[in-house]
């Protein structure tokens, strides 16, 4: 399974921009603030992906940042409609054929 494009996991993305090696007083990029905004949302919805420290500086970078402030109203948006939807079922054929095909893995 080639995995060269697959998203850093929340802890790797958190690691980041912890050895970045500035404190906690010192702002977040932008690039940072967009990797974790996936996990800033889910903090706000209490699923608790971010430190207090960490969110905190998210939310300090959003006040002062109009470009990262639409961005992560654009993603919540995206994610509320995404919730939204009935789930999506697979055709019959294409799920015996996957499970067939994991079985031969």
């Amino acid at each position: 399974m080639n995995t060269s494009h697959k998203k850093p996991s929340v802890w790797r993305r958190i690691a980041r921009v912890l050895r970045s090696g500035r404190d906690e007083r010192t702002e977040l990029t932008c690039d940072e603030v967009r990797d974790l905004s996936s996990d800033y949302l889910a903090r706000e919805q209490r699923e608790e992906a971010l430190a207090d420290t960490l969110f905190e500086r998210v939310q300090r970078h959003l006040e002062n940042c109009a470009p990262c402030r639409s961005f992560v109203e654009g993603l919540r948006r995206t994610v509320n409609l995404l919730t939204q939807l009935p789930p999506a079922h697979a055709p019959e054929e294409l799920r015996k054929r996957l499970l067939d095909q994991s079985g031969k893995l």
